[in-house]
């Protein structure tokens, strides 16, 4: 299997033992036509109505861009059609951006013995709904706070739909 396939399929694996440990549902979305390959459902038992939040997974076994403002969060680079997507404000249903950083070497990525399940690394998440249109042509560098790590709390807070401003960068490099 392609390397890249593999990375996919590792940050499916994320996303679903993630929302599996605060008790949501995962389904990943066959054909992603419009930009959603994974959509959570959530019902926290105070109405009927369940809340849904889909995600754009990205995974790479690259380390991440270092960030020159000095600022605690991960450079990611974006293309451009993803990034369109990811900025409308016309879906129904919430999408957000989520990149897993994994190990460059593959025999790292999974460990498990009889005591635990390891996955090395995170993901982080983005919300860019709204966000500036670009000029670019092919991709540019979004940044990906490090207190937005993709866990069980941050999942369960954004299917409450309590987001906090996320901000996006301009590219460094025109595409």
């Amino acid at each position: 299997m392609h390397r890249s396939a593999l990375l996919e399929e590792l940050s499916l694996a994320y996303v679903h033992a993630t929302a599996t440990a605060v008790g949501a549902s995962s389904q990943r979305v066959v054909p992603d036509f419009h930009g959603a390959d994974v959509r959570f459902t959530w019902e926290d038992g105070s109405d009927w109505s369940p809340r849904y939040l889909d995600a754009q997974l990205k995974a790479t076994a690259r380390e991440p861009h270092g960030d020159p403002s000095g600022q605690r969060r991960l450079g990611y680079d974006l293309e451009v059609k993803d990034y369109e997507r990811l900025r409308s404000e016309k879906r129904a249903v919430p999408l957000i951006l989520v990149v897993l950083f994994a190990p460059q070497d593959q025999e790292r990525w999974v460990e498990h013995s009889e005591e635990q399940l390891v996955m090395r690394r995170c993901a982080y998440w983005l919300d860019l709904r709204g966000a500036p249109a670009t000029a670019n042509r092919s991709s540019l560098r979004v940044w990906l706070p490090a207190a937005q790590r993709f866990d069980g709390a941050q999942l369960r807070a954004l299917l409450r739909g309590e987001r906090p401003a996320s901000v996006v960068a301009a590219a460094e490099e025109s595409s």
